[in-house]
């Protein structure tokens, strides 16, 4: 709910609301306290490592790795950028999937330019998904990375990480990378099990947290592989000329966002709490009863994958009206916020076929209710 008066349908940006624990540790860091791990000679900073350190603990059991193999950064976009550009050499080749967000496809684009890579786009339909299975043919002996994004932000299918995994495993001159912002919070992800090399996440959607903190997870293969593409001050060994590059401090360069970090592991408690499984139901759950509604209204067209069941997202139109007009008079009207346009995929429209014109997204998050959805269907009916 929206204050208490409308519905936020926009969880695939943003999540709403945050929970409680997030303003109470962000509260009471800000009242007590305001250091930074590694830069300050007082309690504060003793406090300041200590929530890092629990914080990537909640991470590391979120995703079954290791709390030294999770890295901060700014967010998914921050930290596919960390990965394209400081993996990628002169002639090498990209595969990627088909749902890939601006965040992967524009750094790949200045890299066709300026390094010569390049890139080869899976194949994929909107009834029968894309078939993992033509990875293998698509690679090549300068192929050095595989990019997939886990959930698709405009048709919510979900790419099946293990059998891409199991690919990639056998080529080891091959990083496995992952964009998981759509999934990781609501989705069960084992990067052991599905062998990933990295996985790029933003901590203010599905987990919770508040905007401008996310991270990464770096396996040991591509830490050794992987060079930095920010430089600075880490904190310690001040007076080396060049970046540490043991621990965190290879990629965490500057002040840390403390803030950030404190609210997503409030965010984190909770999420540990409900448990992932439970939450991933109660999405999917949702999920469904909209579609079921949605079928049901001869005015709507719906961008329905025919492989599966999407996973928290689902994108529509009401003809004439365009995207744009339909979510301002949600918004106007009933006080339902949506988002519409291309969400950053275009591709993902072209095969859903709902380009040129875009759709409105209607995004279901963690705190989403039974009620919230029939007042959105109620309020769609009125819009003809």
């Amino acid at each position: 709910m929206l204050d208490g008066q409308g519905i936020c349908y926009d969880n695939a940006s943003t999540s709403y609301p945050k929970p409680n624990l997030v303003h109470e540790r962000i509260s009471f860091y800000i009242k007590y306290g305001c250091g930074s791990f590694n830069r300050s000679a007082f309690d504060v900073m003793a406090q300041a490592n200590s929530i890092s350190d629990v914080t990537r603990g909640l991470l590391s059991d979120l995703i079954k790795c290791k709390p030294e193999e999770i890295y901060f950064t700014s967010g998914a976009t921050e930290s596919l950028n960390y990965l394209i550009f400081g993996l990628l050499n002169k002639g090498d080749h990209v595969i990627i999937s088909p749902w890939e967000h601006n965040s992967v496809t524009r750094p790949l684009n200045f890299l066709k330019e300026e390094r010569d890579i390049s890139v080869t786009t899976c194949h994929a339909s909107l009834q029968s998904g894309f078939d993992t299975q033509q990875i293998s043919e698509l690679i090549q002996p300068n192929t050095r990375l595989v990019i997939i994004n886990h959930v698709s932000n405009v048709l919510g299918i979900e790419s099946p990480l293990a059998e891409i995994g199991v690919i990639a495993k056998h080529h080891p001159e091959i990083i496995f990378a992952v964009d998981a912002s759509q999934s990781i919070g609501s989705i069960p992800i084992d990067v052991s099990q599905s062998h990933i090399d990295f996985l790029a996440f933003p901590g203010h959607k599905s987990l919770l947290g508040p905007s401008g903190i996310g991270g990464f997870y770096l396996s040991h293969q591509c830490k050794s592989r992987l060079k930095p593409i920010k430089f600075g001050g880490t904190g310690i060994k001040s007076i080396e000329p060049v970046m540490v590059e043991e621990g965190p401090h290879k990629f965490e360069v500057g002040t840390p966002n403390m803030l950030g970090i404190v609210g997503l592991c409030g965010a984190l408690e909770h999420l540990s709490a409900k448990g992932i499984g439970a939450i991933e139901d109660h999405i999917k759950s949702l999920t469904r009863y909209l579609i079921d509604r949605l079928e049901r209204m001869d005015h709507v067209v719906t961008y329905l994958p025919g492989s599966c069941s999407p996973h928290g997202v689902v994108t529509i139109n009401v003809p004439p009206l365009s995207p744009k007009d339909l979510s301002s008079i949600l918004l106007q009207d009933f006080n339902i916020m949506t988002r519409d346009g291309f969400h950053c995929a275009v591709s993902a429209h072209k095969i859903a076929n709902s380009y040129p014109q875009g759709s409105v997204r209607i995004s279901i998050g963690t705190m989403t209710t039974t009620e919230d959805v029939d007042y959105f269907c109620d309020s769609l009916e009125l819009i003809k």
